[in-house]
């Protein structure tokens, strides 16, 4: 997950695993962005990392500390939006959804392949 340059993948947000503070320069409440949902709070930073390459980012946090949104806002105009609902903590997931089938057609290759 260090190497993960591109925060167009919230994952590390999401999963907790960084400090907004030292991620995001200038963090600060956005209160000219309204949240989707009343009792939110917007936040908006620059991502020290991509700072020539994002504007801002906008969090929304729910009351409880959940991250509801992510907006990025990208040097060229483009803005990418993800929206999350249903989040929970140390859900059970049946290992049924994580059995793989190959296609039909489609050669698989195993072995160790080093970068």
């Amino acid at each position: 997950m260090r190497q993960l340059d591109d925060l167009r993948s919230p994952l590390a947000f999401l999963l907790g695993k960084t400090k907004l503070e030292k991620e995001l320069s200038g963090l600060s409440p956005a209160e000219d962005i309204a949240p989707l949902t009343t009792g939110n709070v917007v936040l908006r930073g620059v991502p020290q990392a991509m700072a020539d390459r994002v504007n801002q980012v906008l969090l929304e946090i729910t009351p409880a500390g959940w991250i509801d949104r992510i907006i990025l806002e990208e040097t060229d105009g483009s803005r990418t939006e993800f929206r999350f609902q249903g989040q929970t903590e140390d859900g059970k997931i049946d290992d049924q959804s994580f059995r793989f089938v190959v296609p039909p057609g489609v050669e698989v290759i195993d072995g160790n392949f080093a970068p």
